[in-house]
């Protein structure tokens, strides 16, 4: 997480069609998207209420109402933003969201916006931009979590010496540090200039970094990652399990804490992330330890958010070489695609039934997600098979018994089929969506390393009034969780075991790294900078 979090603004967009939005006001870095529905929602004494306590105790409340009215003066064009699904692009990654919740569009790279846009108008007429490390910034920004006006982030804080990062994390936290250097890159060639001078500081030469491979989430963090899982491969051999878990938001530690302040999971995005934080490390924890699948060696894990709401966690695992290449049966011990018995099963068969039948899709429903050109992207429905077979492709074909089993879903008769592959007894355990699979030994593993590592989420938004579509927007996708993930620090992506990369350089062409109070003389006095 860099110091300088995404360029957010406050810009409001209501939903009419699922496709179409309204713009209230205009912002060239950051959209953020707001359902008619919650809209709906809204109790209208609650916004009095708000509105009342605003005017009595924040002294901004008065300012801010001289910028409406101001905008209310002019003429602000009727525009209209719709979110497209072009195939031509990676659809991993442009495909359109399938929940209605708040997001935020990046126009660009995230990291491509210079200043945050808050814009007041001088007396005498001309702007002024207040800056983003000003005290007023946040509360102008965020009014409802500085109600009565109180300074925000500042520098420099007489405490403690406090990021902007760790303050947003700090301020996300519901409760009635560790510091992050700033540092700064040269090459030595440029350093060994300043002998003459060796009491430079830091601050005065070189220059901040500004997104090393290192940095989460670059194109180029996203391509070291595929090569260390490469690597890995190499030295363990394929992987043997592909892992996919979902946030389930009726966890009960989810429900008790969204209850206790009357709220619901998607307003609570926290709460969400730091639960699943939970069971991704116990679910880790049971794998390495829990003897489940066997001896493992080692494992490979991403986060995704997409655009489904909750986060999800892809998972490669590498297991013993005593446990490689099982014969069919050692896989139906491990991997079930079946409906479980209800009167001897009932608690597997209501979480089966809730969290692992896809679909419907099919003839039964066209208009499924997963539908393209009619047919079902991922082979849905399969077909009966009586064991289970590896296909001369390498691929498992999973047993699905014609036994007369079915589930209800959406008012559809849904058999084996449908069923998506599981463990029982890690299914039972976590009761989400649990998905695990039996990797192909050879096509697909090139396949599984890129799509753990594949980057993030996008979308395509056109931009224009009701006549003519006037620019087209190539945006991030942030979702309230994955901004909260990033927010708290948690990993987004874990390996075992480590891969030392070897770096490549001419002479005297490395990198050097110091803090700004370092003297240059000190730094270029060490004997691992040489």
């Amino acid at each position: 997480m860099p110091n300088n979090p995404p360029k957010f603004a406050q810009l409001y967009i209501y939903d009419t069609d699922n496709e179409i939005i309204n713009i209230i006001s205009q912002n060239p870095l950051v959209f953020i998207l707001m359902s008619h529905m919650m809209h709906d929602m809204l109790d209208e004494q609650i916004i009095i209420a708000i509105k009342d306590m605003l005017d009595h105790h924040n002294h901004y409340a008065q300012r801010f109402r001289m910028a409406r009215d101001k905008l209310h003066s002019t003429a602000v064009p009727d525009l209209k933003m719709k979110l497209i699904s072009q195939r031509q692009t990676d659809g991993r990654l442009y495909n359109l969201p399938t929940t209605t919740k708040v997001v935020a569009l990046i126009v660009g790279d995230e990291h491509s916006a210079d200043k945050r846009d808050i814009i007041i108008e001088k007396q005498s007429g001309l702007l002024k931009r207040i800056h983003e490390l000003h005290p007023a910034y946040l509360p102008l920004q965020h009014p409802l979590l500085y109600p009565k006006g109180e300074d925000g982030y500042r520098l420099n804080t007489p405490q403690e010496r406090v990021t902007l990062h760790e303050y947003f994390c700090y301020r996300l936290q519901s409760r009635t540090n560790e510091h992050q250097q700033q540092l700064r890159v040269d090459k030595y060639i440029n350093l060994t200039g300043s002998n003459d001078h060796p009491e430079t500081l830091g601050r005065d030469r070189g220059k901040r970094i500004i997104q090393p491979s290192s940095f989460v989430g670059s194109q180029r963090y996203m391509e070291q990652l595929y090569f260390d899982g490469m690597t890995i491969c190499g030295h363990l051999g394929f992987p043997d399990l592909f892992l996919t878990m979902t946030c389930n938001p009726t966890w009960p530690k989810i429900q008790r804490k969204v209850t206790q302040s009357n709220l619901t999971p998607n307003s609570c995005p926290d709460i969400i992330t730091q639960v699943f934080k939970i069971k991704l490390n116990q679910l880790m924890n049971d794998l390495k330890h829990g003897n489940i699948f066997g001896n493992i060696i080692g494992y490979i894990y991403t986060i995704e958010w997409q655009k489904r709401g909750f986060p999800h966690a892809h998972i490669l695992i590498f297991l013993h070489p005593s446990n490689k290449l099982p014969n069919p049966d050692d896989i139906d011990q491990m991997i079930s695609a079946e409906i479980p018995d209800k009167q001897t099963q009932a608690q597997l068969f209501e979480i089966v039934s809730n969290h692992m039948m896809h679909g419907p899709c099919g003839f039964a429903n066209k208009k499924s997600p997963c539908m393209v050109n009619g047919k079902c992207i991922r082979c849905f429905p399969k077909k009966f098979h009586g064991a289970t077979i590896v296909d001369q492709d390498g691929f498992p074909v999973y047993r699905r018994r014609n036994d007369g089993r079915t589930i209800m879903k959406n008012g559809i008769e849904l058999d084996n089929r449908f069923v998506v592959p599981y463990n029982p007894q890690l299914l039972l355990k976590y009761k989400t969506h649990l998905n695990v699979e039996w990797c192909n030994q050879s096509t697909s593993i090139k396949y599984l390393f890129k799509y753990i590592n594949k980057g993030s989420d996008h979308i395509i938004a056109s931009l224009g009034n009701q006549d003519e579509i006037k620019q087209y927007l190539d945006c991030r996708y942030v979702s309230p969780p994955k901004a909260c993930w990033k927010i708290f620090a948690f990993p987004m992506h874990a390996r075992s075991p480590a891969v030392e990369r070897l770096y490549f350089h001419l002479e005297n062409q490395q990198h050097v790294y110091w803090t700004d109070d370092q003297q240059i003389g000190d730094v270029l006095s060490k004997n691992t900078i040489k």
